[in-house]
Order: structure tokens, then sequence, then C-alpha cells
């Protein structure tokens, strides 16, 4: 009998039969290129899927075998030594199975009160938030710097519902279920023309790792940042993946601020809006359109959150998103983010290059007025195989996590 076939008899692969064989479980012939089984691997293997069934690990099958390799199994010695294995292995499955019932009565609870929550949320699903109606005294014209006109406006708990934006300059814009919306910049969102989807399609090509490290950003910047937060603030999240950041800051921001996000892919933003509205107790700003329109004046923002954006508009728009962001932000406001850097190339003088530069980035913090507050350092990590960062594969990659002060 060879091998497919001696598989196919016990119904398993042929890869198993070659581990037992490795693991001294079976001890099959070769001859050349092929190994012969005999009857007597044939009552091993039969032993060894029992024993494997009752949750034998291969240690200690290997030790059962031995012995009655020694001593015949037809012998009261080696009858006697598998009854005291059994006994032991039944107590030991016993404990299992007290342990796995624990586990699924943790499982039964925690379902319960997840599948309790959905309902609850799903019964919220109706009450709609509008826009925090400090959107009124932000707003500002992207295009001429007036204060735009606002009409039809409805309102929902004092927040805006929806309403006409227009300016004598031409400019026009829209909010509708409580979100703003300026049609002339938006777009689907794409990373190297491949569609941003779901958390679990951008997972599947990214490393453990890779997330952790950006985790850890996004954890010590929270922290940070939280200290110089006293409320009533007004936070503006930049974030090619809007709402990434919040997700983790949220427990951090106190309720009586407001909070921005800004997306111009509108089915990405209404998808934050769902979740936020449910989950969050601040004031929300939510604006579809480009950083470099945004609708807010000079000089209202108590905090700017620049989440990787500054490398992120550099590679897809060639533009410093500084430039137009900072400003936004008050005297005394507070820049915080996290900065992707690689080690400097000399030959690297694109505007990306100069981005994930370390020493440039601090240099402009440094020229455009900010003060720094606090700076670490976290790092590197290796990333080679998603879609989605095709501009950092097989490159150490840093982060710096930065707070600074604008004079």
């Amino acid at each position: 009998m060879r091998i497919g076939e001696f598989a196919e008899k016990f119904g398993v692969k042929p890869f198993t039969v070659r581990h037992y064989i490795d693991k001294g479980l079976l001890l099959a012939e070769r001859t050349g290129s092929q190994y012969i089984f005999s009857e007597n691997d044939v009552l091993d293997m039969n032993l060894v899927l029992k024993l494997r069934a009752m949750a034998f690990s291969i240690g200690e099958i290997q030790e059962i075998l031995s012995y009655r390799r020694v001593a015949s199994p037809a012998t009261d010695a080696s009858r006697q030594q598998l009854i005291h294995r059994l006994i032991h292995q039944l107590a030991c499955n016993k404990q299992e199975i007290c342990r796995y019932q624990d586990a699924n009565n943790e499982i039964i609870k925690l379902l319960a009160e997840l599948k309790k929550e959905l309902r609850e949320s799903q019964t919220d699903a109706n009450m709609r938030r509008g826009l925090s109606n400090r959107i009124i005294d932000l707003l500002c014209c992207p295009d001429c710097g007036c204060t735009p006109s606002v009409s039809d406006a409805s309102f929902v708990n004092a927040d805006l519902l929806s309403a006409t934006i227009t300016c004598a300059c031409g400019y026009h814009a829209r909010i509708e279920n409580g979100i703003y919306i300026d049609e002339s910049t938006m777009r689907r969102k794409t990373v190297f023309g491949i569609p941003l989807t779901s958390t679990d399609a951008y997972l599947s090509t990214v490393s453990q790792e890779f997330v952790n490290f950006k985790y850890k950003g996004m954890h010590v910047l929270s922290k940070q940042l939280a200290a110089y937060l006293r409320g009533n603030e007004v936070i503006l999240e930049m974030d090619f993946c809007s709402g990434f950041f919040l997700g983790q800051f949220l427990e951090y921001v106190p309720p009586s601020a407001t909070y921005i996000l800004m997306d111009y892919d509108l089915d990405r933003l209404k998808g934050q809006k769902t979740i936020h509205d449910k989950s969050s107790k601040c004031g929300h700003i939510y604006l579809c359109c480009k950083y470099n329109r945004l609708p807010i004046k000079n000089e209202s923002l108590d905090v700017i959150i620049d989440r990787d954006y500054t490398k992120d508009c550099a590679r897809d728009n060639g533009t410093f998103m500084l430039d137009d962001a900072l400003p936004r932000l008050k005297r005394g406001g507070i820049l915080a983010g996290t900065y992707p850097f690689v080690n400097a190339s000399a030959d690297d003088d694109s505007l990306l290059g100069s981005a994930m530069n370390k020493a440039f980035v601090q240099l402009e913090f440094q020229r455009r007025g900010l003060f720094c507050m606090y700076s670490k350092e976290i790092g590197p990590v290796t990333e080679d195989g998603s879609p989605y960062h095709q501009d950092i594969l097989n490159k150490k990659l840093y982060q710096m996590i930065y707070i600074g002060k604008k004079a």
C-alpha cells in the first residue's frame, strides 16, 4: 500500500501521513522515493487517529507508541500504561470542557450585549443631527473670502439640518441632512487608482505590525493632545481616512467642543456621520469639500489635527497642505499631527520626498511660526505588500508625533 492509497483509506491527506512519518508515529519502509505501508502501520494509524480525536498531543502519542513498541501492545503493562494515560486525558478534557463552557458563557453574554447595543443603535438611527450652529460664525467663501449668505435653513434641536449657501462672487454650496456639500469638489476617493472600500478590504492588505504602528501613533497623539483641551474648542481633523483619528480620540473630546470632519467623498462622509451622530456627545460639522477649499474663516480654529495629511497631499496633489490650513488656525492655536518619514535621501527633491523628511517638516513648522510643545519619534516599521501604500513600500518608516502652538 502506497502513500496515496494509505491516506485515502483513512480519509486524510498525504501531507498528514508524511507528517506522522516525520514525527515517528508511523514507521513505513521507504523504497527509493516510495513509502510502503504494512499492516502494523495500519494498526498504528488507527490508534494515532483515535488518540488525536481524544485530544492527545503529538508528543503524548509519541510517548504512548514508544512504550507499546518496547513492551508489546498485548501485555498487561501496555494496557495499564494506556489506561493511566486515558484516565489522565479524560480529566484534562473535562477541565477543557469546563473552560470552553465558561468561554461559551462569556460569548453568549457578549453577544447579548452587542445585539442590545445594535438594536438601540438602529432605534436611534432615525434621530437626525444637523451641523453645529457654530458653522454660521465660521463660514467664509473659499473663492473670495467674504461671508456667504445662508438661506432656506431648517433646524433640528438647534442644529442646522439643511440650507442653501451662496456668495455674491458666484460660489454656492448646500447643507443637506447635516452635511455641508461643495459639489464642485465631490469625487470618489481612491489611492493609486484603487477605491477605498471597507475596513476589512484594507486590513487584508496590510500587516498587523503596520496597523499597530499606526495605532500607537494615534494613541500617543490622543493622550498628549487631550492635555491641552479645555472645552469649547473648534477642532478640525485633516485625515485622508476621515474620522479614523476621531475613533481613537473621541473619549478625550469635551462635550462642549465642535469637531469638524472633512472629506471630498460624500459617501464616506455620510458613513462617518452615521457613526458619530450616535456615539459622540460633542457638536459636529461635516464638510464635503477639498482641503484647499475649506469654507472656514482664517484664524477661527483652535486645533488642527494633521494625521499624515501633509504627506498624503504632497503625494496626491503636489501641494504642501499647511499652506492652506495654518492660516485658519488662531494665534495660540494648536497644530497636532503624525508625520511619517523615512531616512532622508539626497537625490529625492520631490515634494513628497520633502514631506517625508523629518528635518524639512520641522524646519517648515519653525518657518511658519509654530513653537514645538511636544515631539516624539516612533518606529521603524516596513510595509512590503499593500497596494494602498505604494509610496512607502519596502522603506523603513518612522512617524513623528508633533504638537506645536502658533505664535
